[in-house]
């Protein structure tokens, strides 16, 4: 096989590979946060309280995507003040649907 062969055969694989990759990722910019919900409080004083909540996020594409951490801040909206602030733990979006996760 020539050389100029060659070079025309890999890339014609590349730009059928770099387009393969496209096509997976195309609707990556898509995911959405659907849902913040409050799905609990517990041990209320009147210094402090504990919440649970529940994330929905929508991940359209065709690939799942793993999520390293979300760092999380949660303000008073009337005061500004801050009233926690955490980690989530790595998880996985599954590829063309809803996710749910919690946040204690």
């Amino acid at each position: 096989m020539a050389l100029a062969t060659k070079i025309i055969v890999g890339a014609v694989i590349l730009s059928l590979l770099a387009g393969f990759g496209f096509y997976l990722a195309q609707d990556l910019s898509d995911i959405s946060l659907d849902r913040f919900a409050i799905s609990g409080l517990s041990a209320i004083t009147t210094e402090s309280f504990t919440f649970t909540a529940l994330l929905e996020v929508t991940n359209p594409s065709r690939i799942p995507v793993p999520v390293r951490t979300i760092e999380y801040e949660l303000t008073l909206e009337e005061t500004g003040e801050i009233i926690t602030t955490g980690t989530l733990p790595s998880f996985t979006l599954s590829a063309a649907s809803t996710t749910e996760t919690a946040l204690e």
